[in-house]
């Protein structure tokens, strides 16, 4: 893995002095002699008695060319070698760590370009903003762009951004910003320079940057995705090297296998392939040293659900492996399907590590998903339902839902708030659930249909509650009655008429599926943007993880002065002073439920003010050689490196924020502002406070339900928290305090934005996105509360709020937000996956002009 890293020069040094020096020079003699037959005639006979000589003479410039095509292949051929192991997701990384790595040998890529564009840095200090860039610029990309600054191919690149604004927006909306035309002076780029901005703008649009650029320097064949064929990778097998399958929905091998045994003139009894169970321990041993004895072939399928056998089989397959009397024509694979979670490790290291690993991954689209869904159900099934028209209808439906479910999880936290493992089984057990329920009842149960999907086989899987409501809500609307009258499935796909509809022509109906786009998922369009930009920062957050600690990202600086650099940033970015927590009790005459938060969320401060620079104090001692580095030291060292805010800080508030540490710097000295200006009198400007920036949020929100509580003399179980979104974007437009509440502000939406009412008196509602707004900001909202016995629903959208666009347990209170109208279905907000956020890490518009 690590020799196809080197650089030429290092295969030429290895050439020379290893034993494939001999191998090289006997292919060179050969092509010299086939390139040059003349000369070779025409050369002098040698003098009689002189011995024979098998020195080639070579030109420098020929020894480089032979040389640079002996690198190619092995680095291409070892590179397919890996590649062929990993799953889908992972085959960009490996492509980009070798083009770089290679590329940074050759010192054709500037170390701390690279560092930029894998870290995506931003700077501490945020920079003037100008208001023709806010229109679409965030804070986050103004940092990242005064970062780029500091390099010698982006002068005064804010300012010239100001000056032709127009030409920068038009840029920034363009779909694909990675091969359009930039503004005047920055036209001619180079296209890693171009990666570069697009990381600080545009992260949505640098995987296929990275795309381009590597088949420009590597070519196009490290892009192309190459079928995999046993009879192709037979000849790199042998008696001591398995086959791992990695097994994927839709892709089986075992027909595959035996296709090839038999080519190679196998007889049936010598390939054995056993499904592994519970009582198969035993035998499959046996058979398996009974194959390595006499030179068959056996596959051992789903070892995964195994686990206590697998040290065994470990054991047994490092004998056979080991032994000299290992039969040549013996062969074993294994299949087994990867962890659900990416954690996880089932399969033994020295089992993985023997083996030749094969990911052979089937699209997961919906169109696949979907027919591999509904191919499992031959026409037999058809038949023995009493229903058939029923039967056809809702199973295809059923198919739909299974299909929608697997594809919703490639958004992430915007599909599915934690990741399932749905599978086919669960599909498998449903069809038979309807076939019984359509035998036993003459009327089709819908309702019961749905909860036995929903809640006991699907829904078994789910373990959020808001997931559980986007389950339910797609199968309310594809498990219906209607679906006999031809119903919509997905946007612009009907369900067929059964009674004109077999098997056969079901299969066919599929193909005619829309081409994959969020809306088929009733998703907003701008999910893909949020898709792409995930896949951008899980590609760099991996390579720096695999690149193993953040002195190989490859700076041209030493590591000690890099340190001693981010240390002085940090310095500077932090507040200077503590709140003095005796004087402010003093002051406290009154205790209610929000000076209480005012005190504990000061205290938080201070702790991690406090924390802050205990740590970065021993980390700079510890450089000075004042103090010895020990293994938190570096580790802290790591994360300022590589731009991110330590784990042991992040801890201290319990903060599960993704923000990079220039950012998460300059949110923390925001915070610390509002709590200055709150603490000098323990009141709030017109009771507007930004929640956001609270380490405790749900602290204010149950310091409202109180102080409400007592004011009316009631219960605080009594009560329930809503929400009202004024019409007031930013604060500074609050005329006065709410009469019931508080005004609360800095959230942002995922899935919808807010339509703000035309007049002061009107009400605003959830409507659909802009283009590329990924997260527009939310205007004040008066968060109020009233007795559980007052809520109302009906014409209202309940919204989960989160930390963290990552969502799951970052869970912090539901929201209550005002729809169009009473009739609007709530299932499309649903299943838009609608949630609002306290921590915008993603690219939109300011909040001046995304609202209106």
């Amino acid at each position: 893995f690590l020799f196809f890293f080197q650089a030429e020069d290092g295969i030429r040094d290895s050439v020379a002095s290893r034993g494939l020096g001999d191998v090289y020079k006997r292919q060179v003699k050969k092509e010299a002699k086939a390139e040059k037959p003349a000369e070779a005639k025409s050369e002098d006979p040698p003098k009689e008695g002189a011995a024979p000589s098998d020195k080639l003479e070579l030109s420098i410039e020929e020894v480089k060319v032979h040389v640079g095509t002996i690198s190619e292949e092995l680095t291409y051929q070892s590179f397919i070698y890996i590649r062929r192991g990993l799953f889908e997701k992972d085959r960009l990384l490996l492509a980009v760590r070798l083009c770089f790595k290679i590329l940074e040998r050759q010192k054709k890529i500037d170390p701390l370009k690279a560092n930029y564009l894998i870290l995506g840095k931003q700077t501490v200090e945020s920079p003037i903003q100008p208001e023709s860039l806010k229109i679409f610029m965030t804070d986050p990309m103004f940092r990242a762009c005064k970062a780029l600054e500091e390099f010698s191919d982006f002068p005064g690149l804010l300012s010239q951004m100001e000056a032709e604004a127009v030409h920068w927006r038009k840029w920034y909306m363009e779909e694909k910003a990675e091969t359009t035309d930039l503004p005047k002076q920055f036209k001619n780029l180079g296209i890693f320079e171009r990666m570069m901005l697009l990381r600080a703008i545009r992260p949505d649009r640098v995987t296929n940057a990275l795309d381009i650029y590597i088949q420009q320097n590597m070519g196009a064949k490290y892009m192309d995705v190459i079928p995999y064929s046993l009879h192709d990778t037979y000849p790199e097998t042998n008696q001591k090297s398995p086959v791992f399958y990695v097994l994927f929905p839709g892709q089986d091998p075992t027909k595959e296998v035996k296709d090839v045994a038999k080519k190679l003139g196998m007889k049936d009894e010598e390939v054995i392939s056993i499904p592994m169970g519970q009582g198969q321990e035993v035998s499959s041993i046996e058979k398996l040293h009974r194959a390595a004895k006499n030179g068959g072939w056996i596959m051992l399928q789903n070892i995964h659900l195994m686990s206590n056998w697998l040290k065994t089989l470990e054991s047994n397959l490092e004998e056979i492996i080991g032994s000299s009397k290992t039969h040549p024509r013996f062969r074993c694979f294994l299949t087994s399907e990867p962890p659900p979670m990416p954690d996880m490790k089932m399969i033994p290291e020295t089992i993985l590590q023997a083996c030749i690993k094969v990911a052979n991954e089937a699209p997961q689209d919906l169109k696949n998903n979907m027919r591999r869904a509904f191919r499992m159900f031959e026409q037999d099934r058809f038949e023995k339902c009493a229903k058939p028209s029923e039967f056809k209808a809702l199973l295809f439906a059923l198919c739909m839902y299974h299909s929608l479910l697997l594809g919703r999880r490639k958004y992430g936290p915007l599909g599915w708030c934690k990741r399932y493992n749905f599978n086919e089984g669960d599909l498998v057990i449903c069809a038979d659930v309807l076939n019984n329920y359509l035998n036993k009842y003459e009327k089709v149960p819908y309702d019961d249909l749905r909860y036995m999907f929903g809640e006991i086989m699907y829904g078994g899987h789910i373990t959020d509650e808001w997931d559980r409501r986007t389950n339910g809500a797609y199968l309310r609307e594809l498990i219906k009655p209607e679906l006999l009258q031809g119903a919509n499935l997905i946007q612009g796909y009907k369900s067929p008429d059964p009674s004109k509809t077999d098997r056969d022509a079901y299969m066919k109906y599929v193909d005619k599926l829309p081409p994959e786009s969020p809306e088929l998922f009733k998703m907003d369009s701008n999910a893909d943007i949020g898709l792409l930009t995930m896949k951008t920062d899980s590609l760099f957050k991996d390579y720096v993880t695999i690149q193993g600690g953040a002195g190989a990202a490859g700076a041209s600086k030493r590591r000690e002065d890099l340190v001693k650099e981010q240390i002085v940033k940090v310095k500077a970015g932090i507040p200077k002073d503590l709140f003095v927590m005796i004087e402010m009790h003093a002051k406290a005459k009154e205790k209610t439920p929000y000076v209480i938060v005012c005190l504990q969320e000061c205290e938080r401060m201070n702790i991690l003010i406090d924390k802050i620079r205990t740590t970065i104090d021993e980390v700079d001692l510890g450089y000075q050689g004042q103090l010895n580095i020990n293994e938190s030291m570096e580790r802290l060292a790591d994360f300022i490196l590589l731009e991110r805010v330590p784990a042991v800080w992040k801890e201290v508030i319990r903060s599960s924020s993704k923000k990079p540490l220039g950012s998460w710097l300059a949110n923390i000295n925001e915070r610390y502002k509002q709590l200055q200006k709150w603490s000098e009198n323990f009141t709030l400007e017109k009771e507007c406070l930004w929640i956001s920036y609270l380490f405790n949020p749900m602290s204010y929100l149950t310091a409202i339900k109180q102080v409400t509580a007592r004011k009316q003399k009631l219960p605080l179980d009594y009560m329930v928290l809503v929400t009202n979104v004024k019409n007031y974007i930013t604060p500074e437009e609050i005329s006065q305090a709410p009469d019931s509440g508080s005004y609360i502000f800095g959230l942002y939406l995922q899935g919808a934005m807010w339509k703000v009412a035309t007049d002061r008196k009107g009400e605003g509602y959830l409507t659909q996105m802009k283009p590329r707004e990924l997260t527009p900001p939310v205007p004040v909202i008066n968060a109020l509360a009233i007795p559980v016995a007052q809520k109302f629903t009906s014409g209202y959208y309940e919204c989960p709020v989160y930390s963290t666009t990552d969502r799951g347990a970052t869970y912090i209170f539901p929201a209550t937000l005002r729809m169009e109208s009473l009739e609007f279905n709530v299932n499309n907000w649903i299943l838009a996956g609608v949630a609002m956020v306290m921590e915008n890490e993603q690219p939109q518009p300011s909040q001046n002009t995304s609202l209106h």
